[in-house]
């Protein structure tokens, strides 16, 4: 059980709870995944979701199991699946289980921000399926995550990658900018890692982009050389 706090200037804070859909085993998660979402009024979601991936306990792993514990209209019930070796292509498939959700530009986010058409063969592609008041089988919304730290050389590649989307989906570059040097404590070039991941959610609540820095606590990872680098 992890737990999450959101802290808005604008909003009361926030809470949110992760659960292990393994916690019985992997090949028992999609069945309390799907009992899950049948108690909260989501009958048939995970079917639904179900149907859009490539091999449940094989290649698509349900990773998490999220609640927001707050008593709001717009409080959600997320599905974290996590996909081994995937490509945009398989992502733009799983984003289609939403109903609001742009399959096509979620695939051309995780082709960006990871470099690569083909597998992403390090750290897997997550999904997160967000399911609304008043939905049924079909989540709202869609998010995907990308590991930036396994595909980039160091993260002052990874900032590059950063800052181009940002600027593409609104976020303003500059922002986050700042935030990396707010946490940084080395250059950039010297390792990966720092900025862990970019997400992108489409559909409802709140569609945009995420940046993920993480505070190294326990090291950092070593770069790689660049490709044509002397």
């Amino acid at each position: 059980m992890w737990f999450s706090l959101v802290a808005r200037p604008d909003a009361r804070p926030m809470l949110k709870v992760y659960l292990n859909p393994g916690v019985r085993g992997r090949d028992r998660a999609a069945g309390l995944v799907s009992d899950a979402l049948d108690r909260l009024g989501f009958t048939g979601g995970e079917r639904a979701i179900r149907a859009r991936l490539r091999g449940v306990s094989t290649v698509d792993t349900y990773s998490f199991f999220a609640l927001d514990l707050d008593d709001r209209p717009d409080a959600r019930a997320k599905v974290y699946v996590s996909h081994a070796d995937a490509t945009p292509a398989d992502i733009q498939r799983a984003a289609s289980a939403s109903a609001h959700g742009d399959p096509a530009e979620v695939a051309a986010f995780c082709a960006a921000a990871s470099g690569l058409d083909g597998p992403c063969t390090g750290r897997p592609l997550i999904s997160a399926y967000t399911f609304l008041p008043g939905d049924r089988a079909t989540p709202s919304g869609y998010s995907v995550y990308v590991p930036v730290r396994d595909y980039v050389s160091d993260d002052a590649e990874a900032l590059d990658r950063a800052c181009a989307l940002s600027t593409r989906y609104g976020l303003p570059s500059a922002l986050v900018e700042s935030a990396v040097d707010a946490v940084r404590g080395r250059d950039l070039a010297a390792g990966r890692g720092l900025i862990a991941h970019l997400s992108l959610r489409t559909g409802p609540p709140r569609p945009g982009m995420t940046v993920y820095l993480s505070t190294e606590t326990y090291g950092v990872t070593t770069a790689r050389r660049r490709v044509g680098a002397a």
